[in-house]
């Protein structure tokens, strides 16, 4: 299946957007999972924030926008990812987390 590319939405104002979870990714980096609209489609956005000495973030454009029709097959290519990893020995899940996949 190939996806449909969507360009990122510009740099701007982002009250189109909402999100809908993050996670730090390293002390100066934050990983933002958002949905929201642009060019009239729903579209899914996972960015890269960065710290900016003056304690606020911005977006860098490292990241992924699609539609959001796309969301479950990037959950299969994820689900996939993390059963590579696990089974070559680059990632250990604790007992909960493994539970829970289950």
């Amino acid at each position: 299946m190939r996806a449909t590319l969507v360009r990122p939405p510009p740099p701007g104002p982002r009250a189109a957007f909402t999100e809908v979870h993050r996670f730090v990714k390293s002390p100066t980096e934050t990983l933002v999972f958002e949905l929201g609209e642009f060019g009239g489609r729903s579209v899914a956005n996972i960015r890269v924030r960065f710290a900016l000495d003056d304690g606020t973030s911005s977006y860098t454009r490292k990241g992924l926008t699609l539609s959001v029709r796309h969301l479950r097959a990037l959950r299969d290519g994820v689900d996939q990812l993390l059963a590579a990893a696990e089974a070559t020995g680059r990632l250990a899940l604790p007992p909960a987390a493994v539970e829970r996949a289950a």
